[in-house]
C-alpha cells in the first residue's frame, strides 16, 4: 500500500470544499470532519459514494466507522485501494 500521491490528496480537498461549502484552507490533516468541517452523517455517505467512484474502490462501512478526521480519509483510501 503506498501512500496517496498529491494529486489523489488534491482530488480528497477539492471533493470536501464542494460537497460541505468550506473553504480550501480549512481542509487540513488533522481538520475533524464533523466538528471543523461540519460533516454530518449524510454528507459521510455522498463523500463516500464519491470517493469510491473517483478512487473505484469499494469502502466497507467499517472502514468509514474510523474516519474523523481528513488524514482518516487517507488511510482509507490507501487501505481500500
Amino acid at each position: 500500500m503506498k501512500p496517496l500521491n498529491d494529486y489523489q490528496k488534491e482530488l480528497v480537498k477539492n471533493t470536501l470544499v464542494d460537497k460541505l461549502g468550506v473553504d480550501y484552507e480549512e481542509v487540513v490533516n488533522d481538520a475533524s470532519l464533523k466538528n471543523d468541517l461540519g460533516c454530518d452523517s449524510l454528507d459521510a455517505i455522498e463523500l463516500a459514494m464519491e470517493f469510491e467512484e473517483i478512487f473505484n474502490i469499494d469502502i466497507p462501512d467499517s472502514e468509514l466507522e474510523k474516519v474523523e478526521k481528513v488524514s482518516d480519509i487517507y488511510a482509507v483510501l490507501i487501505n481500500c485501494h
